[in-house]
């Protein structure tokens, strides 16, 4: 990732942030011989982030990802490409980070998905990483299952800074064996592993969480916005929220907050993708609410602004913010 600032010093604390050398060079990584051999299915804004943290670990990485740039770039770095999920059936942990149940389903159950290829003597670890509804994950776990493969959703939260130094909050569901199992390649992602309960218990979590993380991401930007044309810095205006109520991860960390919103608008295309994935996880959590026949009129009303914004224009908020930042 390239960023550039105006402010060397708002720049360099983000250069802390993503390439400090004890996290840029392990000095003697030490790779558990069970977990050696790792695939991604799906290697975008995090999964990619996560991929390469565990190639600097010393891992050995299947890369399965339809963007050719993505192939290009994981190739270049010594990963081996698999052409379909299939391909990954050899790795000792496969880690589904797709965009949404229906491709974690054809990746994992489909025609050329994993299931088809894995071997029953050999069956790898599978972490779900994407947030898809929790009946999805169990519904792959119990096709998996039938050649002997144990299965934990694990989705995280904590943004693309965070995925760099491995400092992601991961919430695990799943058989208590299967989630103590599989934490020696999710602490190697996370700075803590939540036990959620059973399978699924993750996807619960995170889909929660992003109800009201997604709704302080929209509203933190117009928030420092506000701030700053009435003479408040954000610097000013995260230190008041963090004292008081309003807090939340957009303040913790202004330089933090800054690098996550350059890194998520850097691209215009990935941005509106990024808008439907949000309208995605929002909708996860109205289908969970209509399970259990419960309205959620608020997030409804999210909902339907967000549906109706201008992405494009969105997106120049986005960025005007970051050139704020670092101006302030």
């Amino acid at each position: 990732m390239t960023l550039i600032w105006r402010d060397a010093d708002i720049r360099q604390k983000t250069i802390r942030h993503t390439q400090g050398a004890p996290f840029m060079q392990p000095s003697q990584p030490v790779i558990d011989p069970e977990f050696r051999r790792i695939a991604f299915i799906g290697a975008g804004q995090m999964g990619g982030r996560l991929a390469r943290l565990l190639m600097r670990e010393g891992h050995e990485l299947i890369i399965c990802d339809p963007a050719a740039s993505v192939q290009k770039a994981f190739a270049a770095d010594g990963a081996a490409i698999a052409a379909t999920p299939a391909e990954c059936a050899s790795a000792d942990v496969v880690i589904i980070f797709v965009m949404n149940g229906t491709e974690a389903l054809s990746a994992t159950l489909g025609p050329s998905g994993l299931l088809s290829a894995i071997d029953p003597s050999t069956p790898p670890l599978v972490l779900i990483m994407s947030t898809i509804m929790p009946d999805e994950a169990r519904q792959i776990a119990a096709g998996l299952s039938q050649k002997g493969v144990h299965t934990v959703d694990a989705p995280v939260t904590g943004g693309p800074i965070l995925a760099e130094q491995g400092k992601l909050l991961i919430l695990a569901g799943g058989d208590p064996a299967d989630v103590a199992h599989a934490e020696t390649v999710l602490r190697l992602m996370g700075r803590e592993v939540v036990r959620c309960g059973a399978l699924g218990g993750g996807l619960t979590a995170k889909i929660l969480n992003n109800m009201l993380g997604i709704a302080n991401m929209y509203l933190m930007q117009e928030c420092y916005r506000l701030g700053v044309a009435y003479g408040m810095p954000p610097s000013s205006v995260a230190a008041i929220l963090e004292k008081g109520a309003g807090q939340n991860f957009w303040t913790h960390d202004v330089g933090e907050t800054v690098a996550n919103m350059d890194v998520l608008s850097s691209d215009p295309d990935y941005f509106v993708r990024m808008v439907k994935a949000c309208l995605k996880d929002w909708g996860c959590a109205v289908e969970l609410a209509e399970k259990v026949e419960m309205q959620l009129p608020f997030l409804g009303g999210m909902m339907a602004t967000v549906s109706d914004i201008d992405s494009q224009a969105l997106h120049s908020q986005w960025r005007r913010f970051v050139d704020l930042h670092a101006r302030a």
